[in-house]
């Protein structure tokens, strides 16, 4: 009996381990604090940790040297009681590179609208097709947003089932949630939110995208160490599927986070490139991140 036991116990825990997908690590700063006790965000960052990192969001089993890097910082900007919150949270994720011990940016992203209410020792449990909280929704939410981008990666249109989880996830926020929070908004937010964040993933303008993402990433970068001009040819092709994306839905944002994720990573792998390849990349990426136009000035 005690053997079945302790070889239940050993199976079940390493399936939990296997189900973690992310390595994450998340900071509250609280610059204005006036009336909540700091003590509070400590708990809500082991809170969220626990979250990210011990909930099975896929069915699939991650080894250590497989899970996505993400940092989650949240600055608190606003109290609206000892429990109610207005804050921004930088989202950043990478996923490693094969045969390296490097690592890839998927996503950078800085959400500037967030209204939650917490409050100390209160648990943060995702429950699919169910509503506990707004943090949660909004944790949850990225997560499988990261988790469809990294999926994309290593395989075409890999990532639907999760892009379709947060899909549902931003159903089931409840109508005052999504009149309290801008982030979910399709009005707010300036086209630059959770909301627009699904919209553009989603459009059909953006799918040769999801496709460059499986080229850069899986025939590119991952092909480095073994190839490398064919792994730079199918970049700048992922490079031109992402320009064809910015003429059909110009000034979108998902554009424009490709930019801020992949733009210094590109200048890297094409500074010694032939003219002919520089200049080709230099026009792109002047129009795909034309806020840090300047940055690619050595390609040309």
């Amino acid at each position: 009996m005690r053997f079945s036991f302790l070889t239940f116990f050993f199976i079940s825990c390493a399936l939990f381990v296997s189900a973690q997908e992310f390595n994450a690590q998340v900071k509250i700063n609280t610059p204005k604090l006036q009336t909540a006790d700091p003590a509070v965000f400590k708990t809500l960052e082991k809170a969220i940790v626990q979250l990210v990192n011990e909930t099975a969001w896929t069915d699939d089993e991650y080894e250590q040297h497989e899970r996505i890097s993400t940092n989650i910082t949240i600055n608190i900007t606003k109290e609206n009681s000892a429990t109610s919150f207005e804050a921004t949270i930088l989202i950043q994720a990478s996923r490693p590179v094969f045969n390296t011990n490097q690592e890839t940016q998927l996503l950078s992203m800085q959400d500037q609208y967030v209204s939650f209410t917490y409050e100390h020792y209160q648990p943060m449990e995702f429950a699919a097709n169910t509503f506990t909280n707004n943090m949660t929704s909004i944790v949850a939410f990225y997560c499988n947003v990261i988790l469809g981008m990294d999926y994309d990666s290593y395989s075409p249109n890999g990532g639907s089932q999760y892009f379709q989880k947060a899909q549902d996830i931003f159903s089931n926020i409840p109508p005052n949630i999504i009149n309290a929070d801008d982030g979910w908004s399709s009005v707010k937010g300036n086209n630059r939110n959770r909301y627009w964040l699904l919209e553009n993933i989603l459009s059909p303008r953006v799918t040769p995208m999801r496709r460059a993402i499986y080229d850069y990433h899986l025939r590119g970068l991952d092909r480095m160490t073994e190839d490398i001009a064919g792994a730079r040819t199918s970049i700048a092709n992922a490079i031109t599927k992402v320009s064809q994306v910015n003429r059909a839905y110009p000034n979108s944002m998902i554009v424009q986070l490709f930019g801020i994720a992949k733009g210094d990573e590109i200048l890297q792998i094409f500074i010694k490139s032939d003219p002919a390849t520089r200049k080709k990349i230099y026009e792109a990426m002047i129009k795909i991140d034309a806020t840090n136009a300047s940055k690619y000035d050595p390609l040309r």
